[in-house]
């Protein structure tokens, strides 16, 4: 997803995010000539997937260039993945460093 989001023929830059002054759970993000309003509070985007409650690539453009993450975003780090699968297998599920990334490259979500 971050290459779609990022990389795309319509890339979602840093600046083409930009954080509401009155409202820290609010953003707007320009995406060609559209500009699409998310509020990572209620997990929802103006767009199209967003509207329907579905993770959309302008939540993941406020998640890498703010580090928020919403309630609709999937899990991304080895202990949220882990406790996915503790809630969905209990005792069976495997241990944290299984879910660890097999690579540490530059397509990893940057830490801001």
């Amino acid at each position: 997803m971050r290459k779609r989001a990022i990389y795309s023929a319509n890339p979602i830059k840093q600046e083409h995010v930009k954080k509401n002054e009155f409202n820290e759970c609010q953003f707007s993000v320009s995406c060609g000539n559209e500009v699409y309003c998310v509020d990572v509070l209620s997990a929802c985007c103006s767009c199209s997937a967003g509207r329907l409650g579905k993770f959309c690539k302008h939540q993941f453009a406020i998640y890498c260039y703010y580090n928020i993450c919403g309630k609709n975003f999937p899990p991304v780090e080895a202990k949220e993945k882990h406790q996915i699968a503790y809630l969905a297998l209990g005792q069976e599920a495997p241990p944290i460093d299984f879910y660890q990334p097999f690579r540490f490259d530059s397509c990893e979500i940057p830490k801001h």
